[in-house]
């Protein structure tokens, strides 16, 4: 059996956050969502607003991710305390394969770029998207990369 820890331990720790990744052994791997900010930096976040996870004074809660900088996003408090994660520091910070979710179609080029900056990492990366357009044109733009 291989076990994925969905937006890292989510039944222990708020998704999609360092906690909730430092969290997800023993599981064989986890699984992330990315989204693209407006200066096309990548961030770990599910939904296209911090609402659902911002604590509720945190600025920018509900700014649609894609229409901040990286900066404004960094001014984001969630609920746990900690902000919302880069896919870089994530891969700094864990050893597990991930999977990453494109969330929006504008992750893709920042993705393949970072990608091919950093070869290393892609063996431990699967990417999934519901978008199969976004599939396409990262194989296109990154061929070595696995899809899901």
């Amino acid at each position: 059996m291989y076990i994925v820890a969905h937006r890292g331990a989510e039944d222990l720790e708020l998704e999609n956050t360092m906690a909730a990744f430092r969290a997800a052994p023993p599981a064989d791997a986890f699984e992330l969502d990315v989204h693209a900010s407006l200066d096309n930096q990548l961030v770990v976040i599910h939904d296209r607003t911090a609402a659902r996870v911002a604590a509720p004074d945190s600025p920018h809660r509900d700014s649609p991710i894609a229409s901040l900088t990286l900066e404004e996003i960094r001014q984001i408090r969630l609920s746990n305390g900690e902000g919302v994660p880069t896919l870089q520091e994530v891969l700094d910070a864990t050893t597990l394969p991930i999977q990453v979710e494109i969330k929006a179609p504008g992750a893709v080029t920042p993705l393949a770029q970072l990608f091919r900056d950093q070869p290393e990492q892609l063996g431990r990366i699967l990417f999934i998207c519901f978008i199969d357009a976004a599939l396409v044109e990262l194989i296109d733009r990154l061929p070595d990369a696995r899809v899901g």
